[in-house]
């Protein structure tokens, strides 16, 4: 079995930027980043960074980006939905502090769900069905974290059906 926290941590050290992203770096002043930026390109990071991605984020401002939710320019949901994702779940969505919802079903994701999911205290739901996760699932009163087809992972909790089922995106 692989070891998850290896693959996690070298699939999501930003030391080394992946050379598809020149072009985004190339647009902004590097010194003028917002901490959030860098935290999100080091989440996307996890997912080998997909051409839908490198292709649609420029500028300094991720709520202009494909896949982000936001209100008020403060992201509160990340939906990245069938685009084929393969990897893992980064550890640093804790550091998006603001999110209330997580999409990821519909994706090929590995390993298993990070703890550090569990400390996001506006966070109601995780969605990860259709991928294929292994290992327990994090439990927190107040987080529903939704496991659907994934063949692997013990979870103790009632399972509920994805709201993605149909893989029609929700609304944040």
């Amino acid at each position: 079995m692989i070891n998850c926290r290896h693959v996690v941590f070298c699939l999501c050290v930003m030391d080394v930027v992946d050379s598809r992203l020149t072009p985004y770096l190339a647009a902004v002043d590097i010194e003028q980043v917002d901490p959030i930026v860098k935290i999100v390109l080091s989440i996307v990071g996890c997912f080998e960074f997909p051409e839908e991605f490198v292709t649609s984020w420029q500028g300094n401002n991720p709520c202009e980006w494909f896949g982000t939710n936001c209100l008020e320019d403060i992201i509160i949901g990340i939906s990245f939905i069938s685009l084929n994702l393969s990897g893992t779940i980064s550890p640093h969505f804790e550091d998006v502090t603001s999110l209330r919802v997580i999409y990821l079903s519909h994706n090929r994701l590995t390993c298993t769900i990070p703890f550090e999911i569990t400390k996001l205290k506006n966070l109601i739901i995780v969605d990860v069905s259709y991928n294929q996760f292994h290992g327990k699932v994090p439990r927190v009163r107040g987080i529903v974290i939704l496991t659907e087809e994934n063949p692997n992972i013990e979870s103790t909790c009632l399972l509920v059906p994805s709201p993605t089922r149909n893989k029609n995106k929700p609304t944040v």
